[in-house]
């Protein structure tokens, strides 16, 4: 037996006895002053002159609010099916300079930072839960990346807040090449429920609150019928317009305009294509009617392109 096949046997024996299960699906190395990580540029929001390429992490200056510092106000973390989100009995102006803490701790970079319209959202980040811990787990790179998104907006309640997060993730896959040559690529992969969930515990921790089982909302608002043009969702619109939002979030949607009132969303976003690759940015003008106990969600492109594509993206997400 040669001595790089004997180690590699003696490797493959070692690694399943010092992985160590934590049971966090989320594992985070704080690299804030590493080179960012490569991902491709199409994995990423165009914003403001549309260029398309990653932003790089950026540190934003705020008073520091430690776990240690509690956070003096009520919160409530709901649950809408798969969707989660706190209900805070504090402005949003107060929650903000917290948030960008946490995110810190957690050792990410913060690449939109928008105060004024309540929108944080992080750089993407190595996930390595399921690698070994120690000096064998830093021999590898994981194959998995995450992102996290924030969106605070003042509460149906003057004074209050609600709080929303969603993930983005990534995953590398490769397929044999001529000869011994493999291809590698990033392919989307399915925003997760229990990350988001995980990730809103940390949260709560880290504001001095104790964890919580989600009060249940309602059940979910389910799609019941695909239109020309639109979905038919089971739910009122207080509810769908919630779900509509989160789904957004979930594809990366840059947010032009948000008219609850109106039940209005006009979005610049990019649908995911096969491999990993992700359509074009298009605009498009989402409207939710609510129509005898069901909400109605019309999609108009603003760019002159089909519809189909996001009506298709969003009855995945709201599913």
């Amino acid at each position: 037996m040669t001595p790089v096949l004997r180690a590699a046997t003696v490797l493959a024996v070692l690694l399943p006895l010092v992985a160590c299960s934590t049971g966090q699906k989320a594992v985070y190395l704080d690299t804030r002053s590493s080179p960012p990580l490569e991902v491709p540029p199409e994995m990423t929001q165009p914003r403001g002159d549309g260029a398309l390429t990653l932003p790089e992490g950026v540190r934003v200056g705020a008073t520091r609010a430690g776990a240690g510092e509690s956070l003096q106000a009520n919160v409530r973390l709901q649950r809408d099916g798969a969707l989660r989100w706190l209900e805070i009995d504090a402005p949003p102006e107060a929650l903000w300079p917290r948030l960008v803490a946490f995110w810190e701790n957690e050792g990410f970079d913060i690449v939109v930072h928008e105060p004024e319209i309540g929108v944080l959202e992080t750089d993407w980040r190595e996930n390595r839960a399921g690698l070994p811990r120690g000096l064998l787990g830093r021999m590898y790179s994981a194959d998995i990346r995450d992102k996290y998104r924030v969106r605070v907006e003042a509460g149906r309640t003057q004074g209050t807040s609600e709080l929303t997060l969603t993930h983005r993730g990534l995953r590398e896959e490769g397929f044999e090449g001529v000869g011994t040559q493999v291809t590698t690529f990033w392919q989307w992969r399915p925003s997760d429920p229990e990350l988001e969930a995980e990730m809103l515990q940390r949260l709560l921790r880290f504001l001095g609150l104790p964890e919580q089982s989600a009060a249940r909302y309602g059940e979910t608002g389910t799609v019941a019928a695909s239109e020309a043009q639109a979905l038919r969702l089971a739910a009122p619109r207080e509810r769908a317009w919630r779900q509509v939002g989160l789904a957004l979030d979930r594809l990366g949607a840059e947010f032009q305009r948000r008219d609850a009132q109106a039940g209005v969303y006009e979005v610049s976003v990019q649908t995911p294509r096969a491999r990993g690759a992700t359509a074009p940015a298009q605009r498009y003008h989402v409207e939710l009617q609510e129509q005898g106990g069901e909400t109605r969600v019309q999609v108009r492109a603003l760019d002159g392109e089909g519809t189909q594509p996001l009506l298709d993206a969003l009855a995945e997400r709201l599913g």
